[in-house]
Order: C-alpha cells, then sequence, then structure tokens
C-alpha cells in the first residue's frame, strides 16, 4: 500500500528542514532536533522554511563549490544568511507599507496603455506588425 500524502508531506517537511540543517547550520546546531536556529525572514514560518530550502539549495551549489575549497568555516555562509533575513525582513515590510489596490487600478492599466502604445509606435517605425514563431506576423486591426 502506497504512503499517504501526509506522511509524505511530513517525509518531505523533514527532508527540507535536513538539508537547510546540513546547509546553513553551525555545527554545534547541525545534531539538534530544535527548531532550526536561523533568523527569521518573513512573518510566516512556512513561508521561512521554503525560502531557507532554495537559499540552502544555492548556498550548496554555489557557494561552497568553492568556498568549501578554501576554508571550512561557517563564518561566510552565516553572515550570507543574515544578509537575506535582513534584506526579507525589510522587503516584507516594503510590501505591506503598499496600497495594492492603488497599484492593481491605477498603475497597472497605465503601464498597459504605454506598452500598447509602444507597439503601435513600434509597428509605425519598423513598418511591420509582430514577429511570431512559425513566421506567422499579427498586425493590429487585422
Amino acid at each position: 500500500m502506497p504512503p499517504s500524502s501526509a506522511a509524505l508531506a511530513a517525509a518531505s517537511d523533514k527532508a527540507t528542514a535536513s538539508l537547510i540543517r546540513r546547509t546553513l547550520c553551525s555545527a554545534a546546531d547541525k545534531n539538534t532536533s530544535q527548531p532550526l536556529p536561523l533568523p527569521p525572514l518573513t512573518s510566516r514560518n512556512d513561508v521561512d522554511v521554503q525560502l531557507y530550502a532554495v537559499i540552502a539549495i544555492v548556498v550548496r551549489d554555489f557557494v561552497y563549490a568553492w568556498y568549501g575549497r578554501i576554508t571550512p568555516d561557517q563564518a561566510f555562509v552565516a553572515e550570507i544568511v543574515r544578509v537575506l533575513a535582513h534584506c526579507a525582513r525589510a522587503l516584507e515590510g516594503r510590501a505591506r507599507a503598499v496600497e495594492w489596490e492603488a497599484v492593481l487600478w491605477d498603475e497597472v492599466p497605465e503601464l498597459l496603455g504605454a506598452h500598447v502604445r509602444g507597439g503601435f509606435a513600434r509597428e509605425g517605425f519598423f513598418g511591420g506588425g509582430f514577429s511570431f514563431l512559425g513566421g506567422r506576423e499579427l498586425r493590429y486591426g487585422d
């Protein structure tokens, strides 16, 4: 009988936490079953775990590839985590301060209008429509 989706989710969460702990935590924190000793990135723990998983993969594949050959010290990785956490918290604070309704109803239509006007200007300047794969062309008014 195949495992249930709850069992798969629990195994996936455990594997994700293990990846994060192996890659981003210091040696003292790797062998504990306590919650991850990392600074919060956002106000939601479930989002933090997923973001830390992405950070762990990037650090493992792109930072440890060269930094691991220089030194086994974890200070650089800890500093990367600290800076990313600071930036993520600041970005979340700024995103919360934005009036998204005004952006959606005021800014987006204006941006799309400018895009369409630019397309019309491009057609007049270059004398053609938009080319797509396969040699087909789309012209305004067709």
